[in-house]
């Protein structure tokens, strides 16, 4: 199947991770894409929570099935750069706008924290069975949507006054020579 072949689209999910990987475990192909418009409980590494309010973000999760050999393993350590990387990429070809990647997960602009990458494998045994890679972007927002005590360290792509449209840099994400290099990078 290929990357991005079946996109499932959500107006309110509690997690587009927790969608992926229950589609995932129902038997959802490689490159199977969630996207909401809304997460109630998005979450970020360590449990933290991710603010996701309805149409101001890009929330999307995105499935990949490992191939066989003993890298893979090894590999899956590298997903959160090869995801950050094409984020990065895709709303710089999408915008204009220069994000950075801050080791491990962190999409920022300037100091500021602008997105995140979540990823979380599942193993069969030793064997992985497949990978969710959860990508949230602060699109929209205003510094007034942000909870409080997270404004002096959060960013919004409209904030630096980049016209950004969520979708667009979803389809960024989904274009065949980024979709390709995270599997590749990421060896599955």
């Amino acid at each position: 199947m290929s990357f991005g072949a079946v996109i499932r689209r959500f107006s309110s999910l509690t997690s587009t991770n927790d969608s992926a990987r229950a589609l995932a475990r129902a038997g959802a192909g490689h490159g199977t894409v969630v996207v909401a418009d809304e997460q109630t409980r998005g979450r970020g590494t360590k449990g933290r929570a991710w603010h996701s309010p309805a149409g101001l973000g890009l929330y999307a999760s995105f499935v990949l099935r490992p191939g066989p050999g003993p890298e893979v393993r090894a590999a899956l350590g590298l997903l959160p750069l090869a995801a950050g990387l094409a984020a990065v990429e895709a709303v710089r070809s999408s915008s204009g706008a220069e994000l950075s990647l801050r080791w491990p997960n962190d999409l920022v602009r300037g100091k500021l924290k602008a997105g995140g990458i979540l990823t979380e494998a599942v193993f069969e045994g030793s064997v992985p069975d497949f990978a969710v890679v959860g990508v949230g972007i602060n699109v929209n927002q205003a510094l007034d949507d942000f909870q409080e005590e997270i404004r002096a360290c959060v960013d919004a792509l409209a904030q630096g006054g980049f016209e950004v449209y969520s979708l667009d840099v979803a389809r960024q994400m989904l274009a065949i020579d980024r979709a390709d290099q995270v599997p590749a990078v990421a060896g599955l």
